[in-house]
């Protein structure tokens, strides 16, 4: 995820993969020579938004514990909307992603990173099939994102902004095995149910325990709490 010398700007929806991108960004802000001439925070950023219309609250505050957790900037939410973007128009996946970027990067820019870490996760758990179509399109959205914000360079004071997918095609058993490594604090995540229940929650934390080695939810006992909601 870069060298010792960037900062990033990490598009949290407080899941894991998030987590993951927040610790790897502190061990990277903890290598890093401290930069006397830099205004405000030397650290990473965590700035929370969903892929859904409407960041959900419990997302948000996840995203805020991870950057308590790891010691990095957090930058709320502030008023936008569709996925954390003002603007969408019809509200579709690949829009809210392509808003949410050229967001980050201007907000990356105006916070003087370098980099922005988007930890989209597009594979499927183990003996299901890969959904190639959707991990060639991050991949390429993240390009071209890039290069459009390329053409503000000169008016952002040299800045290249870069987007990074570190996670884009790895497998749910990876992604599990890196949080197990670095034990990172799961609780923390959205769906684990320490911050709160949001919709969705109890088939995302099945989908993790079950990997991590918790206890997972009857689908009784999540009918019931989706009900709840």
């Amino acid at each position: 995820m870069g060298s010792k010398k960037d900062r990033s700007l990490i598009v949290s929806d407080g899941g894991l993969t998030s987590l993951l991108a927040s610790a790897i960004a502190s061990e990277e802000d903890a290598m890093r020579p401290q930069d006397a001439g830099l205004q405000g925070s030397d650290t990473s950023l965590v700035w929370p938004v969903s892929t859904a219309l409407g960041l959900d609250p419990i997302c948000a505050h996840a995203a805020s514990r991870h950057a308590e957790i790891f010691s990095l900037e957090y930058v709320p939410p502030g008023d936008e909307r569709a996925g954390g973007v003002l603007g969408a128009t019809l509200g579709l996946r690949g829009e809210v992603d392509t808003l949410t970027l050229l967001r980050a990067c201007y907000l990356a820019a105006a916070r003087r990173c370098t980099r922005v870490v988007w930890p989209v996760h597009c594979k499927l758990p183990e003996g299901e099939a890969a959904d190639l179509d959707r991990i060639s399109r991050s991949i390429d959205r993240a390009l071209l994102v890039g290069r459009l914000i390329s053409l503000d360079d000169d008016e952002l004071g040299g800045i290249e902004i870069t987007i990074e997918t570190p996670f884009v095609d790895l497998e749910d058993d990876q992604i599990a095995d890196l949080a197990l490594d670095m034990e990172l604090p799961v609780e923390a995540c959205w769906w684990s149910g320490a911050l709160g229940q949001a919709p969705g929650a109890a088939t995302e934390r099945n989908r993790w325990l079950a990997l991590l080695g918790g206890a997972t939810v009857s689908p009784e006992r999540e009918r019931a709490a989706e009900a709840a909601l």
